[in-house]
């Protein structure tokens, strides 16, 4: 099905708002264009915060944006090779639950003060996708938001080889759904997406990992893969001995062992 676009200049900033129509449970995102100003950390919500209003048959609802930076790929020798395709953008994405008319107001605001834009009206339509996964009636069985059955069969995917990148996970998951496979546990920690977790500063986050996440996430929409997410991870706590992990200091004022995480009162 095709879907309009629109292009909107405001300078100095350049508001993309990608499609005029989104199916129920589908992906709503509009990202803004901006330079940062002075030291300004665009992971610290003290000093910038983007914010988009929707309001529609859902309801009211307010969602925290984020700082985004895409990605060209290409394979050197087998590894994967990103390239910054354009300039970081400030994002924000909805997915409505209701068939119906919605606008959008995208709010930024920092140290030069608060800006909100009124981008767009878009329309959701019913195309029937089957929605999100939960607990059935029973709190037994899984079922998406249509009510159909969802029965997962599939795999940890923990890692790929070194230096792969996304193209391991186009292999992984390619195989996955070549065999009737319709899951994946994504292992998010450190040996899996290092720049992620533990080669970065604490307030700070990698825009290339990022990006590989969310390349991975729309590899498994396209090929019916339904995602759970692994945010953590013992190793985190007793094999990163050096303090790369972000909140090794903070962990270490109150934790003497791996039990004392999951079984203390911390």
């Amino acid at each position: 099905m095709d879907t309009a676009l629109a292009v909107v200049f405001l300078s100095p900033l350049l508001l993309l708002l990608v499609a005029a129509e989104t199916p129920v449970y589908g992906l709503y995102e509009t990202c803004v264009v901006s330079q940062l100003s002075g030291n300004q950390n665009p992971f610290n919500y003290t000093e910038v915060v983007t914010q988009g209003l929707f309001s529609g048959p859902d309801g009211n609802t307010t969602v925290d944006g984020f700082y985004y930076q895409a990605y060209e790929r290409s394979n050197v020798g087998g590894s994967e090779k990103l390239t910054p395709d354009g300039s970081p953008q400030w994002c924000v994405r909805y997915s409505p639950s209701s068939p119906g008319s919605f606008d959008m107001t995208f709010i930024i605001t920092n140290s030069s003060g608060t800006f909100t834009l009124k981008t767009d009206s878009f329309e959701a339509s019913d195309d029937k996708l089957a929605g999100f996964i939960k607990l059935g009636s029973n709190q037994v069985h899984f079922q998406y938001a249509n009510k159909s059955t969802y029965y997962p069969v599939g795999e940890n995917v923990c890692w790929v080889g070194e230096g792969q990148g996304t193209y391991g996970y186009d292999d992984y998951f390619g195989k996955l759904a070549a065999n009737g496979g319709n899951y994946a546990r994504l292992w998010l920690t450190d040996r899996a997406w290092d720049d992620l977790t533990v080669e970065v500063k604490l307030g700070n986050m990698s825009l290339d990992d990022t990006w590989r996440l969310d390349y991975v996430v729309q590899l498994a929409e396209k090929l019916d893969i339904h995602l759970l997410m692994c945010t953590e991870s013992y190793n985190n706590f007793c094999t990163v001995s050096d303090g790369a992990h972000p909140y090794f200091w903070w962990i270490c004022l109150f934790i003497q062992s791996c039990s004392d995480l999951y079984l203390g009162s911390v």
